[in-house]
């Protein structure tokens, strides 16, 4: 299909400076958006993937930056660009507060998926305005309404229009924490789902929470998390190994993450205090941090939060028998959730549930919404002939070769 001047966008490359300018002035973003995202997984995959951010200039003279990462297949066989790996959030960074139209979008993303052969991008509810925003074009100025899969509306341009790019519906849910704590508070003391009744629980039995503060911590959190998945049903498609965790969380360990101490002090919840979680004296710095539940001394739960620009996402957490007994999850994601409200941010996003309905109820019971975040693929010829054979027993056979080659963690310890 031509396009007319009008509709076209150049594309350029970047470099990790000009990607961190950008992620730093957007009003909005995911720490999953960041250059130190990427770097994290060029780490824990030794080198499978690797950063590879993008200009795209608009025929306006508008410029935003998409955080990509190239994933290389062996011997120059292939590759796919992630806008972000792990599946996680990865739309464009609009830097400055400089907010497109919705026609700027719609002829951003079509150009998009003409200048790349294979990309997964999964789009950010949130754009430089800080709204949730919808491929449909519709607007959602009230914040406590569910949200339908605007990915499927009929406005969006058709498949034939967009270069090969499929797209797959899915939703995150979130917390709006720009009127504060209290309100989100508030509206826990009704309701069928008791929240306030689960963390009075957790606090009148002596659950404690704090940040954790070492490798020690880490084995802790990663043998729970190897217990809990034992009874996942379907199992994880991925299981991350204990180097991922090492990474990710090495500047909290060394003391050159957002907060000083290695552990805060909270209020209860339900105080009367009105002041539930301690400020971030350091500033809302991006980053990820892991948090514990303890119970007589045994870590019983534990939670990985991504924190970017005004927006915290539950990237990762786990909980034991003892733990989901006494409900400290919780107690665990309420302390967060106050402690977002109170450092600034204006979003506390739980992340997509892999369509895992009780995942999704537990997420619901804290008053969070569902907001559209799908999935846009495009995937070459050759990418799918090493991904996807259809020959008998050769499929199986290159199916794991293919795996063993493109994604190769490092080894724990």
């Amino acid at each position: 299909m031509s396009r007319s001047v009008t509709d076209r966008v150049r594309f350029s490359p970047s470099d990790t400076r000009e990607w961190n300018d950008f992620f730093r002035s957007t009003n909005v973003a995911s720490f999953s958006q960041s250059p130190q995202w990427a770097d994290i997984w060029t780490r824990y995959t030794n080198g499978a993937y690797q950063p590879e951010p993008w200009i795209a200039q608009l025929p306006s003279g508008k410029r935003v930056l998409f955080p990509i990462s190239r994933q290389r297949y062996a011997a120059g066989t292939g590759n796919i660009m992630h806008a972000a790996p792990g599946g996680t959030y990865g739309s464009w960074l609009a830097g400055d507060g400089e907010e497109l139209s919705r026609s700027e979008e719609t002829v951003l993303i079509r150009n998009t998926a003409e200048q790349f052969g294979s990309l997964v991008m999964r789009l950010f509810p949130f754009y430089s305005d800080g709204s949730i925003r919808s491929l449909s074009g519709k607007e959602y100025p009230d914040k406590k309404l569910g949200y339908g899969s605007a990915a499927a509306d009929a406005s969006f341009p058709a498949e034939k229009e967009m270069a090969g790019l499929q797209i797959r519906p899915d939703r995150s849910h979130v917390l709006d924490c720009s009127e504060g704590f209290d309100v989100i508070r508030q509206s826990w003391m009704h309701g069928r789902g008791a929240m306030k009744r689960k963390i009075q629980k957790a606090e009148e039995a002596g659950v404690s929470i704090r940040r954790a503060s070492g490798e020690k911590d880490l084995d802790t959190y990663y043998q729970l998390y190897l217990q809990t998945i034992r009874n996942w049903d379907p199992p994880p498609s991925h299981v991350y190994g204990r180097e991922m965790f090492s990474i990710l969380l090495a500047d909290q360990f060394s003391g050159n993450g957002n907060v000083q101490s290695a552990a805060d002090t909270f209020d209860p919840v339900f105080s009367n205090t009105g002041n539930n979680a301690r400020r971030d004296k350091t500033g809302s710095n991006s980053g990820a941090e892991m948090w514990l539940a303890d119970f007589e001394g045994d870590v019983v739960a534990g939670v990985i939060v991504l924190r970017g620009n005004r927006h915290t996402a539950y990237w990762h957490g786990c909980s034991g028998p003892e733990g989901r007994k006494l409900r400290a999850m919780n107690l665990l994601m309420a302390r967060l959730i106050a402690r977002s409200c109170e450092t600034g941010d204006m979003w506390f996003d739980f992340n997509p549930s892999q369509n895992i309905s009780g995942v999704e109820q537990f997420k619901k019971s804290f008053g969070a919404v569902a907001a559209d975040s799908p999935v846009l693929e495009k995937t070459s010829g050759l990418t799918r002939l090493l991904a996807y054979p259809a020959i008998g027993g050769l499929a199986s056979i290159m199916k794991r070769a293919v795996r063993r080659l493109t994604f190769r963690p490092r080894r724990s310890g």
